[in-house]
């Protein structure tokens, strides 16, 4: 799975909540591509195929981390001196 930005985590588990909330099996108002079509669409202009890929991920992989955990405080500093002019 590609490492998503945390806005992108943020807007996937939207979509999944949305998506539980109103889709209901063996109704045909309530298939994903209804609830593309009248929920997400308006929202937040993705294409049904991505839609689907995100329906497709795990929950951990989307879940976003608590603040202070992020890759950028992992990342190290190079501490090399600046050449002198």
């Amino acid at each position: 799975m590609p490492n998503h930005y945390e806005s992108t985590k943020a807007r996937i588990e939207k979509i999944v909540e949305i998506v539980n909330r109103e889709y209901e099996a063996g109704d045909q108002k309530t298939m994903y591509k209804n609830i593309w079509r009248r929920f997400i669409y308006p929202e937040f202009g993705i294409c049904y195929e991505t839609m689907l890929k995100y329906l497709r991920e795990k929950p951990s992989e989307y879940v976003r981390s608590k603040k202070g955990d992020d890759w950028r405080h992992k990342r190290k500093r190079d501490n090399k001196p600046t050449p002198e002019k």
